[in-house]
């Protein structure tokens, strides 16, 4: 799955130069497998389905971020400290975004 990443950004590096790159953010460089709810705990997990009331993580996701933005402030306020230290250098990334 980085590999896709990984080939993605040398595309856009081609189409756009450098520049790109500022704006390319990896969620892992050292997981093969790795997926975006692999930062959640379980707990977090199981609020988020509750939340959206779905059955589906990469769902609830979608359904967060589209169909339950009034929860959005609430789901985050309340991401256990596990969760947020996993999210800490992405956090981080966004935060130094221009």
């Amino acid at each position: 799955m980085i590999q896709q990443g990984k080939k993605a950004r040398t595309a856009y590096k081609k189409e756009f130069g450098n520049e790109i790159l500022n704006r390319i953010h990896f969620y892992s460089d050292t997981k093969d497998n790795f997926v975006l709810e692999s930062f959640l705990t379980n707990n977090d997990i199981d609020i988020i389905l509750k939340l959206t009331k779905s059955t589906d993580i990469k769902r609830a996701f979608g359904f967060l971020f589209y169909d339950y933005k009034s929860k959005q402030m609430e789901f985050v306020k309340n991401l256990s400290k596990e969760t947020l230290n996993n999210l800490s250098s992405t956090i981080k990334r966004i935060a130094e975004l221009d």
